[in-house]
């Protein structure tokens, strides 16, 4: 078993399909499928179930997987780390954002990170949490704010920054847009623009059992993954969707946003400022000082 071994597993395994996969990693597929069989003669098993039509991962290959992609994760971080020992010191840092919550705490980080390390170069890379995930292990993001689908992972450091809640968006022309609260009830059965249920599964489902609770139904009319464009599509008078409430904080054009004491408690949602536990000790510093500055009042 050797580094380029696994890389050219993982490939495979991701793509299901040896062109693919030899298209992507710029080879030609004999030499491909000879690698994949040199790796399972070395582990004595096979990894890969080949048919006409189909490629698929065996047991033993779907254990693999992870392993292989927290090696190549790991030579990844240390190209990086070795690049940045050689250029002397921190001279770049890039930070991650999810699109839902580009709010106060990035251009926190941004002032903070230019008051401690003077000169240093920020670069903005937008993702979901599971990218921002992969970036941070692979060295390739320094900083990352997103919302954990996990309390943690096993390499990274991860600091709650800010908790917030659920709140409901409806169309400013709608008959509920003057009352100042709105039950479940309320909502029944109107068109509902909801964030898929794999997006946040946990708010999904104490969303979903909420409504239950109510006696009242969800009519999910159309899903969209982002909080801002479920806003533009209530401003557009398409029906009502949950939002976080830090994507509106001082409104929306079009849109009337309010609370819903009944999602109150069950759906607050984290946003931590995370970043790899192997860094160095003056690096660790800094993030941490970051940290301290981008903290909300009340958060623990």
């Amino acid at each position: 078993m050797n580094f380029q071994h696994l890389k050219h597993f993982l490939t495979v395994a991701e793509e299901l399909h040896f062109g693919r996969a030899a298209e992507r990693l710029g080879m030609a597929q004999p030499p491909l499928s000879q690698s994949i069989r040199r790796l399972e003669e070395s582990l004595g098993s096979a990894l890969f179930l080949r048919t006409r039509r189909r490629v698929e991962l065996t047991p033993v290959g779907l254990t693999l997987v992870p392993h292989a992609r927290e090696i190549l994760n790991e030579c990844a971080f240390a190209q990086k780390a070795v690049q940045r020992a050689k250029a002397g010191g921190v001279t770049q840092l890039s930070i991650g954002f999810s699109p839902n919550i580009l709010s106060e705490a990035v251009p926190t980080a941004i002032r903070a990170l230019h008051n401690l390390l003077p000169g240093v170069r920020i670069s903005l890379v937008e993702g979901t949490g599971d990218d921002q995930v992969n970036r941070l292990l692979s060295g390739n993001l320094d900083l990352g704010f997103f919302h954990p689908a996990a309390p943690e992972f096993r390499r990274l450091e991860m600091k709650t920054v800010e908790s917030t809640a659920v709140k409901v968006a409806i169309p400013e022309g709608w008959r509920l847009a003057e009352r100042p609260h709105l039950t479940l009830k309320d909502l029944d059965n109107e068109p509902l623009l909801m964030f898929p249920q794999h997006h946040r599964p946990e708010i999904h489902a104490s969303i979903m059992a909420a409504f239950r609770k109510a006696g009242a139904r969800a009519s999910i009319f159309q899903e969209a993954t982002y909080d801002y464009t479920r806003l533009k599509l209530v401003a557009a008078g398409l029906g009502y969707s949950f939002i976080n409430e830090m994507a509106a904080p001082r409104g929306y054009p079009g849109v009337v946003v309010r609370p819903i004491p009944e999602l109150i408690q069950s759906t607050r949602v984290d946003t931590v400022l995370a970043w790899r536990r192997a860094v160095s000790t003056p690096l660790r510093k800094v993030f941490l000082a970051v940290y301290k500055a981008t903290l909300k009042p009340g958060v623990e």
